[in-house]
């Protein structure tokens, strides 16, 4: 980061533009500090806080801290009319001054020069452009996570012959483990060696290799099959097919590495 260097001796001079570069330079190190979690100036970031909730017609904000356009702003509490049909919430800086920072210049000119910013909700029919809406900012974690890629779930879309008990959904671990949650009935009357497609697995979810697991339906013994282009499908077979070691087995090839 930029320093004002204050090691030289002799009587420094010291001007408003001396104050803005230090200023300038406290701003610079946040925002590289910040960028390395995904935070940038195009978008608004819930550090902490900042919680809506409204009780009889009225919005409350929590107090708390945000990014927006990579300036850190503290977020006081404040309150204001349930938005109607056709207003929009979206996240400002909103600008007073401390009276005790009102200075007498040399030029005999009164200037106020503590400058508070601090972020606030504002309700307008209007969102003008490149400011974002409440409901649109992120919260630390989720700009974590779409920077670094981490910790992922997507609810699957599911082949037209399968219907949904439990919303199935893949997850992907911190290193790349996918894992498969939910439950799904088929409309078709399974037989003997009768594969059904279940979903199409998204890149970054999808095996290096393919893979098959072993489990028990409705007492009939299956085989869902993952492959490396995504295809998941599920056969019925036979039970003397099936490997003694199944628990095992089904449990050992349910979590896999994507590549």
């Amino acid at each position: 980061m930029n320093n004002f260097k204050t090691t030289n001796i002799g009587g420094l001079p010291i001007k408003l533009n001396d104050l803005r570069f230090i200023n300038n330079g406290l701003k610079e190190a946040f925002k590289g500090v910040m960028s390395s979690y995904g935070i940038t100036d195009s978008i608004t970031i819930v550090l902490n806080g900042c919680e809506k909730t409204s009780v009889s017609g009225t919005t409350t904000i929590a107090s708390g801290f945000v990014s927006i356009g990579g300036e850190i702003c503290y977020v006081p509490l404040h309150s204001y009319p349930d938005p109607a049909v056709g207003e929009f919430e979206y996240w400002d800086i909103d600008l007073t001054f401390d009276p005790s920072g009102s200075k007498v210049f040399q030029s005999t000119d009164i200037f106020d020069t503590y400058e508070i910013r601090v972020g606030k909700v504002i309700k307008d029919t209007v969102i003008p452009v490149g400011y974002t809406a409440y409901d649109d900012a992120q919260s630390l974690f989720e700009a974590m996570r779409t920077k670094l890629n981490i910790g992922e779930s997507i609810d699957l879309i599911l082949a037209p012959n399968i219907y949904v008990q439990q919303p199935f959904t893949a997850f992907k671990s911190i290193d790349g483990i996918v894992s498969f949650e939910g439950a799904l009935t088929l409309n078709t009357t399974g037989v003997v060696g009768g594969a059904f497609q279940v979903t199409t697995l998204p890149v970054g979810y999808r095996p290096a290799y393919d893979m098959h697991t072993y489990f028990t339906a409705n007492g009939e013994q299956w085989d869902m099959y993952i492959g490396t282009t995504g295809n998941v499908y599920c056969t019925i077979v036979t039970a003397s097919t099936i490997p003694s070691n199944l628990e095992y087995l089904c449990h050992l090839l349910s979590s896999y590495r994507a590549v």
